[in-house]
């Protein structure tokens, strides 16, 4: 009996948490309108890919749709060692898209940590900005990053992640947990 009352008090103040969280999350003011005031920053996009395949066309397209200033920010695709056409359909979407700041590259090295060094690397730009083949992100997403960098103390900022909605029950709560 106490066993019982015992886990239900845990699951309520669980649950008060995730709603607490949720509440704060949406709580967080919209700042898309925000337009930078300062000068625009090089911005290297390094993007680790490993069998993205079915993926990696969104990621480029929304990076494609970038509000920041086309001159001023490079995308690297960097292979690292895929066994599907990863590569290949991110350079048929650059083509075919006229794509221009976006180059492939195949990493040397294998793991996800070499992969980014090595676009790193291979970057010359004043910002470096790394992220998953397997996301996306809306027109703000660079312009945003980069207002965070107006404070030259500044060395690293890392930004929320919005999961999109489960499919079933417990992808909903593993996204709201992931939120918290």
């Amino acid at each position: 009996m106490i066993f019982n009352i015992l886990i239900i008090f845990v699951a309520f103040c669980y649950v008060i948490f995730l709603v607490g969280c949720t509440v704060f999350w949406k709580s967080i003011p919209d700042q898309t309108e925000r337009v930078l005031k300062t000068k625009k920053l090089s911005v290297a996009v390094i993007i680790a890919a490993r069998n993205e395949a079915d993926k990696i066309q969104i990621l480029l397209h929304a990076l494609q749709r970038q509000n920041y200033p086309a001159e001023k920010f490079r995308v690297f695709v960097v292979d690292d060692h895929s066994d599907d056409d990863t590569l290949k359909i991110a350079n048929s979407f650059i083509l075919a898209n006229k794509f221009n700041n976006c180059i492939c590259l195949s990493s040397p090295a294998t793991s996800k940590k070499n992969t980014l060094a090595f676009g790193i690397k291979n970057s010359i730009e004043d910002l470096i900005i790394t992220t998953d083949a397997d996301t996306s992100m809306g027109s703000e997403w660079i312009s945003s990053i980069c207002e965070h960098f107006t404070d030259s103390s500044l060395k690293m900022t890392c930004g929320p992640v919005f999961l999109q909605h489960g499919k079933n029950i417990f992808e909903t709560i593993q996204s709201i947990e992931y939120t918290g």
